[in-house]
């Protein structure tokens, strides 16, 4: 009888350890964000996009640290019949690192471009200045090139470059329809706060 009193406080014991109080604070999950993290974010990213009025449907998903990569949340804005949308992905700082636009009514008719990539250049440079300004006055183009006709767009390939040295793996890449000057994606690989200084010059480039 001892036993089967024993045994069952036991259970007792282990079955109320499970047991949540009404009213207790939600239990968050390992890594798992919360309602004020994802609304800090929104705060800082907001102000560096323009998204169009009829862009009222918002979707977001959060990534995770892991041993390969960083936390990354991923915001999109879209028309109700999703046949349009603004997508950005950003670090936990709100440091834009990917931006894409489309539209189902974009002109798909072949085009020509009527000036050269360097007369789109100071958009393309206020987007960047304005999107990722961790990115800004640390670049330099290296690259221009246009894709199929159809998409009329000119890409340009911006590397890092401090001291007048390119940083391997540090660039960015973005495209401009240049039909309507609007800015149609945009991604940066960057060591975001890295530091290259070389105050005693112990580095030559060589």
């Amino acid at each position: 009888m001892k036993k089967l009193l024993s045994l069952i406080l036991c259970m007792i014991m282990v079955l109320t350890t499970f047991i949540v109080p009404a009213g207790s604070a939600e239990i968050q999950k390992p890594n798992e964000p919360t309602t004020q993290e994802m609304e800090a974010i929104i705060k800082i990213v907001r102000p560096k996009i323009d998204v169009p009025w009829d862009f009222t449907e918002f979707q977001w998903h959060y990534s995770s640290p892991s041993y390969y990569s960083r936390a990354t949340w991923h915001l999109s804005w879209n028309k109700k019949d999703y046949s349009g949308h603004i997508s950005i992905s950003c670090d936990t700082d709100g440091n834009i690192t990917s931006y894409d636009y489309y539209r189902d009514d974009f002109d798909r008719i072949p085009s020509l471009p009527d000036k050269a990539p360097e007369e789109y250049l100071p958009t393309v440079e206020a987007f960047i200045k304005k999107t990722a300004p961790y990115a800004s006055g640390k670049i330099s183009l290296t690259e221009t090139n246009s894709n199929s006709l159809r998409n009329h767009c000119y890409n340009y390939i911006f590397n890092r470059t401090e001291n007048g040295i390119i940083v391997p793996d540090n660039f960015i890449n973005i495209s401009i329809d240049y039909t309507n000057s609007t800015i149609r994606s945009f991604s940066a690989n960057f060591d975001i706060g890295a530091s290259f200084e070389n105050k005693e010059n112990i580095i030559t480039e060589e």
